[in-house]
């Protein structure tokens, strides 16, 4: 487990020489040892640079390690201007927290903070790619990416936790008929309809009757003198049947 403390420390003077204390939290054994020296002057022995590439586009001037910004300009590198830099920039409506309160408001853009479970981004830091629902303790089911709260699934894969196979070859048997014609392939398994039906494609069922006369309506459709070859498809769905019609 990671634990992440922001500790920010102001000086009222100048330090004389350096200062050491212990940051140590209530309840943990662990301690942070720090050493703190003060730079209390800075070499101000050259003139003022105008169009210093330190300023953004020239938009300040550089004197003693610093940008002094033009009127109108904000930021450690003038980098912002004043219509630019305004909260609402960072608010999805006005009733939510700047930033999703997942970033921070920089230039009237949010800049969204990094997290150990995945990434944030977003206009608001509004999406992240690991709150997605899982199946089977794998985000998206281990066939999907977590886009934005919602799972993206990889091709061949269906569902709101892509676990759902579109391939339907574990449901055809050996003669080309899908789940024996007695049930439906689904997320690439056959699930049983017909009375009594079971196995992996349906091919187990004591109470269908014999083959036979379940090809009987594929059979006559074909015999028939004005063939309806859609209808001939629909009754001969369960199987591969040959018909010779010049048999006696």
């Amino acid at each position: 487990m990671t634990v992440v403390f922001n500790v920010s420390v102001e000086l009222s003077t100048c330090l004389l020489g350096v200062r050491h204390f212990s940051l140590k939290p209530v309840g943990l054994q662990d301690s942070l040892e720090v050493n703190l020296e003060s730079l209390c002057s800075c070499d101000c022995q050259q003139p003022p640079m105008t169009n210093s590439s330190q300023c953004t586009e020239g938009q300040g001037v550089f004197h003693c390690g610093v940008c002094a910004c033009h009127p109108g300009f904000l930021g450690a590198q003038c980098e912002c201007n004043d219509e630019s830099v305004l909260l609402s920039n960072c608010l999805a409506t006005n009733d939510s927290e700047v930033c999703n309160g997942q970033g921070d408001c920089y230039c009237g853009k949010c800049v969204c903070h990094a997290s150990n479970f995945g990434r944030i981004y977003g206009p608001y830091c509004e999406c992240d790619n690991y709150s997605c629902v899982r199946f089977r303790g794998e985000l998206c089911g281990g066939h999907g990416v977590c886009d934005c709260g919602e799972c993206r699934c990889e091709s061949g894969w269906t569902g709101e936790y892509c676990n759902c196979s579109s391939s339907i070859e574990a449901c055809v048997t050996e003669d080309g008929g899908l789940c024996s014609g007695r049930g439906k392939c689904k997320c690439g398994q056959c699930v049983c309809s017909a009375p009594g039906a079971s196995g992996n494609k349906c091919e187990r069922c004591p109470t269908c009757g014999e083959s036979c006369s379940a090809a009987k309506p594929c059979v006559e459709c074909h015999l028939q003198d004005k063939q309806d070859s859609e209808s001939c498809a629909q009754k001969c769905n369960t199987a591969q049947i040959s018909i010779d019609s010049t048999a006696g």
